[in-house]
C-alpha cells in the first residue's frame, strides 16, 4: 500500500492511496495482482486524515439515507418553506430521541444479533415502539399492561419507561 500527496496550487492537493492485491481474501495467490487506485482532491494535506474522512463519508451517507427512509421524510409535506422546517426540526428531535433509545438498548439485544455495531432507527421503531399493550383495570385502578412474551419488553421497561 503507497499513500500520498501532490501540490496541485496554493490550498488544492490530490492525495491517493494505492493498493497492490497479490492474494485474494480467501488466501489463493492470484496470477495478475489487482491494482486498486484512490484518488481524493482535498484542501487538507495529511494523507491519513484525507484517508480517514473520505472513508467516514459512507458512514455519513448510511445516517442520511436512514433519516430519510425510516423518518418518511423521501418528500416534504407541504409547498410552504415554513411548514417543511416544522416538520423537519420535530423529526430531527425524533431521530435523535430514537437514537438515545438505541444506543441505551443495544447491549440488551438477544444474542442473535450481536453482530451488529449500529441499530437502524426502523429496527428501533419495530422492536420497541411498536407494541401491543392491553388497558387493564386493576383494583379501580387504569394500567397498561404488556405481554411477558415479548421478546423486549426488559429493554423496553430498561431504556423507553424507567431510564437511569
Amino acid at each position: 500500500m503507497y499513500r500520498d500527496s501532490i501540490f496541485v496550487r496554493e490550498g488544492l492537493y490530490l492525495v491517493y492511496e494505492v493498493v497492490l492485491r497479490e492474494i485474494d481474501p480467501d488466501g489463493k495467490v492470484l496470477l495478475f495482482p489487482e491494482v486498486e487506485f484512490s484518488g481524493y482532491w482535498s484542501s487538507i494535506a495529511d494523507v491519513e486524515e484525507v484517508i480517514k474522512l473520505y472513508r467516514g463519508h459512507a458512514t455519513s451517507e448510511q445516517f442520511h439515507s436512514e433519516f430519510k427512509t425510516d423518518m418518511g421524510l423521501e418528500r416534504f409535506p407541504s409547498g410552504k418553506f415554513e411548514t417543511n422546517h416544522t416538520v423537519l426540526v420535530l423529526a430531527i428531535l425524533t431521530f435523535n430521541i430514537l437514537k438515545l433509545i438505541g444506543l441505551s438498548s443495544f447491549g440488551h439485544y438477544p444474542p442473535e444479533s450481536r453482530g451488529l455495531y449500529r441499530l437502524r432507527i426502523r429496527t428501533i421503531i419495530q422492536d420497541l415502539i411498536y407494541l401491543a399493550i392491553r388497558f387493564v383495570k386493576k383494583g379501580g385502578k387504569k394500567m397498561v399492561q404488556l405481554s411477558r412474551k415479548w421478546t423486549f419488553s426488559l429493554i423496553f421497561w430498561e431504556t423507553v419507561v424507567s431510564p437511569t
